[in-house]
């Protein structure tokens, strides 16, 4: 009963309630995956496991850090292994590399919330398109017919009507969906920015030390 009134809704709508629906879909596939894919970067596992690896790095157990680096999540391992690799090889642009890594993983992962916002734009353009599609056939009916009843017109009256809604409906929940998802993304990047800036001063730190003792002998 239901995908018939689905049907039936669809089909009073018109072409362009389709791609709306679609639209919306995709909208929400990519907030739930954002969602979940920002608050696994902010976990307490995560944190302790940074916590962790710090203790290694002061303490010098580079082989545990390295293993503890690799087995972090794939955006914490794009920042923070490059960085490391420069760290080990005695490298000058080590914090260079990390600045580097650091800028782009964030911007990447903020282009990631960009298509949400795109859903809805496009949205309220389809559904005014629709609107003027459903006008259009009204207009064909009134210039074939000349003279009309009111149900012949309801058929473009329909799809100028729940296009329009449907494309508003969607897009009011797209972009509630993007300003949630952007508050979000907001929160991780300001405690990834303090973890970058954690992990370059422990790194700096310990090959300071490690220059000071060679210096010594």
């Amino acid at each position: 009963m239901t995908i018939t009134k689905c049907g039936e809704f669809i089909q009073k709508g018109g072409f362009f309630v389709i791609p709306i629906l679609l639209a919306s879909l995709f909208c929400m596939t990519r907030f739930w995956k954002l969602f979940f894919y920002l608050r696994k970067i902010r976990t307490k596992k995560t944190r302790d496991n940074f916590i962790l690896l710090k203790q290694y790095i002061s303490k010098e157990e580079y082989e545990k850090s390295t293993e503890l680096i690799k087995h972090m999540s794939s955006f914490l391992n794009n920042i923070f292994h490059p960085a490391w690799n420069a760290f080990l090889n005695g490298s000058d642009e080590m914090e260079e590399i990390l600045t580097y890594c650091y800028e782009r993983e964030i911007k990447m992962l903020k282009g990631q919330q960009q298509p949400i916002a795109v859903v809805a734009k496009l949205s309220c353009l389809l559904g005014f398109m629709g609107t003027v599609a459903g006008m259009i056939q009204i207009f064909d009916v009134i210039s074939v017919r000349g003279s009309v009843v009111p149900q012949e017109l309801a058929g473009g009256i329909s799809e100028a009507l729940i296009s329009t809604l449907t494309g508003l409906c969607v897009a009011a929940i797209s972009w509630v969906a993007y300003y949630i998802i952007k508050g979000q993304m907001d929160r991780t990047v300001y405690i990834l920015e303090d973890m970058v800036n954690e992990y370059n001063e422990v790194i700096k730190k310990r090959k300071n030390c490690t220059e000071k003792h060679r210096d010594v002998e």
